[in-house]
């Protein structure tokens, strides 16, 4: 998915590059242009065996990100959990930065979110 040569992937997966696993968001964009980019993530649960995390996030003007569910409860150790967030909007500069930050009031995780205008090349 990253590098584009399907010659060693099976064709039975079937999944985008923002589908990939990681703790970070990131979005290639043109300036002005709208978005609307949907990441889907699955998170393990290796703190309280019961534990309730509320998530908050930090945009900045021009974007608007939605994560659903915005609560995740886990109700046994080693349980997965699966939420998307959804980013929408346009950036006006070639760079901005925001973050998803998941609390249970003794935990406090926080994933960084980047979008940035993609460079155009000279011909």
């Amino acid at each position: 998915m990253i590098t584009g040569d399907n010659s060693i992937c099976s064709d039975t997966i079937n999944g985008t590059v923002w589908d990939l696993n990681y703790p970070s968001f990131s979005l290639s964009t043109s300036r002005s242009e709208v978005i609307s980019r949907v990441f889907n993530r699955v998170v393990t649960n290796v703190g309280s065996t019961t534990s309730i995390y509320k998530s908050s996030v930090t945009a900045p003007p021009g974007l608007k990100i939605q994560v659903k569910p915005a609560i995740l409860s886990f109700s046994s150790l080693d349980q997965n959990l699966s939420f998307s967030l959804k980013i929408e909007g346009t950036v006006a500069s070639s760079i901005v930065s925001a973050s998803l930050a998941w609390d249970d009031g003794v935990h406090h995780v926080r994933s960084p979110i980047i979008v940035h205008a993609a460079l155009k090349r000279k011909p």
